[in-house]
C-alpha cells in the first residue's frame, strides 16, 4: 500500500513573452495526505485547480515552478532528475478520453495492455488470470468477447468504454492510480458503475485512488474514502469525505437531509451558498471554527481565502477524521522507487507489430481504402515525374559542381514521398504523446 502525503505545494505559471503581469498563481500552500488503499476524491469548482494538483502529484508537469513536496511512502517524487521515469510502473494515469483499437475484443485489449504492460517474468497463465481477473473486477464478463468499437463499429457502451479505460492502465496493478474525470459524459447510473469498478479493485488489492470529479450523485460520493476540496488554488478541506457536509455545516452553512452531499460543498466552495443568518445569530457554530469566523466580519459568504484560514484553524484529524492508516509496501522499494523490473524492447516491438496487423486484418474497408488511396497517389506522382530523370551520373553537373535538371527531379520525386508519408500519419503524433507521458517511456 501507499501513502501519499503533499507538503505547503505551490504552483505558479509564468507570464507569456508579451505580458507585463508577474506569475499566474494557480496553487497556494496545499497540503493533504491521502491514506493507503483508499479511495480519495479531488473536488472544486470549475478553475480550482484539480486538473494541475493531479498532473503534479502523477509527475506529468513539466512547465510552470512548483515549490513544496509530494512524498509517495515518505520519498520525494522530486528527489529524481526524471521523476515520471522514476515513478512510471507504480503510478497508472487513466485520462479522460477512452482511446482504444475499436476492431479489437475486450480480452485482446487487455491481453495486450498486460504484455505491453507487465515484467517479462510474468508466464503465460499468469498473464492470462490476471486478465480474468481484471476482466472479473470491471463487470465486463458478459462483454468479454465483444469488439470494443468505434464510430465505425457497433460496441461497447460509454461506462464499458470507461471501465475498459481503467483496465488497461490498471492491468499491472500499479501502487497509485489516478483518474482524470472518469465519470465525465456518463449519467448517473452508468458512473455509479464505473466508480463501484474503481472501488473493487482498491479494496481487492489495496491500491490507492485518487480522482478528479465534477459533482457527482450522492451514491458515487458515498463510495470514497477522502476528499480533498480545493477552491481558488486553496485547500478548504482535507479528510472523510463524509464529514464533509458535517465540517461545512459546523461554519452556518445550511445542508439538509435531501441534498446531494457532493453539490453541497460544490455550492460552498464556489460561493453559490450563504451561511444561515440564524445559525451565525445563535453562536451554535463549534468554538475554534466560531472564534476564527469573527475576524471575517459579518458577511454572509466566504471568500476561498477565508475559507483556508478556517480550516487551517480546524484540528482535522479530530473533527474531520484524517484517515491515516499502515503503509505496507509491495512494489516501492526502500528508497520509494521503483525495482529495475525487465521489460524486452524486441518482445513489445513484435508485440505492437502483431496488435497492428491484427487491426488491420478485421478493418478490411479501412486497410482496402488505404491500398487504394496509395495506388492512385502513385500512379499520379508516377505521371508527373514520368522520364524526368534516373540516378546515374547525370544527376550531378560536374562542371558547375551543382545538381542537374534531372537531379532536382529525382530530389522533388523523394521530397513528396517523405512529405507523403509524413503528412499521412502526423495526426497521430499527439495520441503517441499522450500515451508517452501517460506510460512514462523513456
Amino acid at each position: 500500500m501507499t501513502s501519499i502525503t503533499i507538503k505547503n505545494l505551490h504552483y505558479a505559471l509564468p507570464p507569456s513573452r508579451n505580458s507585463k503581469l508577474s506569475n499566474k498563481t494557480i496553487l497556494t500552500k496545499v497540503s493533504a495526505d491521502i491514506s493507503p488503499a483508499s479511495m480519495t476524491a479531488l473536488m472544486g469548482p470549475s478553475g480550482a485547480g484539480k486538473s494541475t494538483l493531479l498532473d503534479i502529484i502523477s509527475c506529468r508537469k513539466n512547465d510552470g515552478t512548483v515549490r513544496g513536496d509530494v512524498l509517495f511512502n515518505n520519498k520525494s517524487i522530486f528527489s529524481s532528475p526524471r521523476p515520471i521515469q522514476s515513478f512510471a510502473r507504480s503510478i497508472a494515469y487513466v485520462l479522460q478520453d477512452d482511446l482504444h483499437m475499436g476492431t479489437l475484443t475486450v480480452f485482446e485489449t487487455l491481453d495486450f495492455a498486460a504484455r505491453l504492460k507487465l515484467d517479462d517474468s510474468f508466464g503465460l497463465k499468469e498473464r492470462k488470470d490476471r486478465v480474468e481477473k481484471m476482466i472479473s473486477m470491471l463487470g465486463l464478463c458478459k462483454v468479454r468477447d465483444s469488439l470494443v468499437g468505434d464510430s465505425f463499429i457497433k460496441g461497447l457502451s460509454g461506462g464499458q468504454l470507461k471501465r475498459l479505460s481503467i483496465g488497461v492502465e490498471a492491468i499491472s496493478i500499479p501502487d497509485v492510480i489516478f483518474l482524470d474525470e472518469p465519470t465525465s459524459g456518463l449519467d448517473s447510473a452508468i458512473a455509479l458503475e464505473v466508480m463501484t469498478a474503481v472501488k473493487a479493485i482498491v479494496n481487492e488489492e489495496k491500491r490507492t485512488c485518487l480522482a478528479t470529479i465534477h459533482q457527482p450523485s450522492a451514491e458515487v460520493f458515498q463510495l470514497f474514502d477522502g476528499l480533498i476540496l480545493l477552491s481558488s488554488g486553496q485547500i478548504i478541506f482535507s479528510g472523510i469525505a463524509t464529514a464533509a457536509p458535517r465540517y461545512f455545516q459546523g461554519l452556518g452553512y445550511m445542508c439538509d437531509s435531501t441534498t446531494n452531499p457532493a453539490e453541497f460543498i460544490i455550492d460552498v466552495a464556489g460561493g453559490a451558498l450563504c451561511q444561515d443568518p440564524d445559525t451565525r445569530k445563535s453562536g451554535s457554530m463549534q468554538s475554534p471554527l466560531r472564534a476564527a469566523d469573527k475576524s471575517f466580519g459579518n458577511s454572509h459568504v466566504k471568500t476561498p481565502e477565508q475559507l483556508s484560514r478556517l480550516f487551517q484553524t480546524f484540528d482535522a484529524d479530530n473533527e474531520a477524521g484524517n484517515a491515516a492508516g499502515i503503509i505496507d509496501r509491495v512494489y516501492l522499494d526502500n528508497d520509494g522507487q521503483t525495482k529495475n523490473l525487465r521489460y524486452s524492447t524486441w518482445k513489445r516491438t513484435k508485440v505492437l507489430i502483431e496488435r497492428g496487423f491484427l487491426n488491420n486484418k478485421r478493418n478490411v474497408a479501412y486497410t482496402r481504402a488505404q491500398i487504394l488511396k496509395n495506388v492512385i497517389v502513385g500512379a499520379i506522382v508516377g505521371l508527373i515525374f514520368f522520364r524526368q530523370g534516373t540516378m546515374d551520373e547525370s544527376v550531378f553537373d560536374h562542371e558547375n559542381k551543382l545538381p542537374s535538371a534531372s537531379g532536382y527531379n529525382v530530389c522533388s520525386i523523394l521530397y513528396f514521398a517523405m512529405l507523403y508519408c509524413i503528412t499521412g500519419n502526423i495526426q497521430a503524433i499527439p495520441q503517441v504523446r499522450v500515451q508517452h507521458n501517460s506510460n512514462g517511456m523513456d
